[in-house]
């Protein structure tokens, strides 16, 4: 394991719950989707993964969607899984991932200003508390605080990938975790099983990243080193992140290839060019990265078949690599 984490237990409790969709009739080839956000948990996030997962069954392809029971500082709104025809299974988080959710309570106190009716004691207490859980947390989550579930994830994961077959897996960043409970999958399974890794943002090479520890800085990079070689096909949304990754990668730049976000027709985004460009499905505005990278804005069934296609390939690609080892077998001198 690259990464020291703490123990994360599996017991009865902690089993993972299926959706009712799970009864629904399996398609040809079927791929196990790795979020640990996903319906019912919202934002903006989770609708790249969420609109993939719905319109992936149109190109003959299944999802099974491996994802945690609740998500801290997301919305959880039920609604929006009545338009995801697949099966979900969720796996509860284990101890100890709740800290971010407790550095999120703290804030307010931390952040106080005098004249807002804290008190100078209660605001230093709260920042002591918050440095406290702020060292424990880079100590024993790594790479992130979502760490515990994909640890209790691995092994129930591992038995539903033999048991249901799955011809391909794919994982989105962030969280960092979910890349590394399908690199572990990667290691357990067949070579012959590939594997998809989106990068939804960048990790290391992000603007925003802000990671004082050195310690953590050199495990993240480690992280996506191991991801980009062990990957099959890593997929960017845009141009420039493709770029940036696969120059880490010069003799593999073939593998790194760009599905870029798109908009949803029926949500009528379409017109509306000054849409938040957090959200997944909505139109490019002019001047956008889509624009300026000579990329077309494409709606999110035609980035669909393009992530369908990328699976057949990687499918036939494996077939093909069997059928040669087989052949090259039997051709063998007894």
């Amino acid at each position: 394991m690259p990464f020291p984490v703490d123990d994360a237990r599996v017991d009865a409790k902690s089993s993972p719950r299926r959706s009712q969709a799970s009864v629904l009739p399996r398609g040809n080839r079927k791929v196990l989707i790795i979020a640990y956000a996903f319906p019912p948990s919202g934002g903006s996030g989770v609708q790249r993964s969420a609109k993939f997962a719905k319109d992936l069954p149109q190109f003959g392809w299944l999802p099974t969607v491996w994802t945690a029971d609740e998500v801290d500082g997301l919305p959880r709104d039920p609604t929006l899984c009545d338009e995801q025809p697949l099966e979900v299974v969720e796996c509860p988080r284990n101890a100890g991932s709740g800290i971010l959710a407790m550095r999120r309570s703290l804030r307010g106190f931390v952040n106080a200003r005098a004249g807002e009716g804290l008190t100078a004691v209660a605001s230093r207490f709260a920042k002591a508390v918050d440095w406290r859980l702020e060292a424990w947390q880079s100590a024993t989550s790594l790479p992130d605080d979502c760490i515990p579930w994909a640890r209790g994830s691995l092994d129930l994961s591992t038995r539903q990938v033999r048991s249901e077959r799955f011809d391909v897996i794919y994982s989105t960043f962030s969280p960092a975790s979910n890349h590394w409970l399908a690199l572990e999958l990667k290691r357990r399974m067949s070579k012959n099983l590939p594997w998809v890794a989106d990068f939804r943002d960048l990790c290391v090479d992000d603007c925003r990243y802000r990671e004082p520890s050195p310690q953590r800085r050199a495990a993240h990079r480690q992280l996506e080193q191991e991801v980009l070689e062990a990957a099959d096909v890593v997929i960017t949304v845009s141009e420039r992140q493709r770029r940036i990754l696969a120059d880490q990668m010069p003799a593999k730049r073939d593998k790194f290839i760009t599905i870029t976000n798109g908009f949803d027709p029926a949500s009528g985004a379409i017109r509306t060019p000054s849409a938040s460009a957090g959200s997944w499905f909505v139109a490019r505005a002019p001047g956008s990265d889509c624009e300026s990278e000579g990329l077309e804005a494409c709606s999110r069934i035609e980035l669909t078949r393009r992530l369908a296609s990328v699976f057949d390939r990687l499918v036939d690609q494996a077939a093909e690599a069997v059928e040669t080892a087989h052949g090259s077998f039997a051709t063998c001198p007894p």
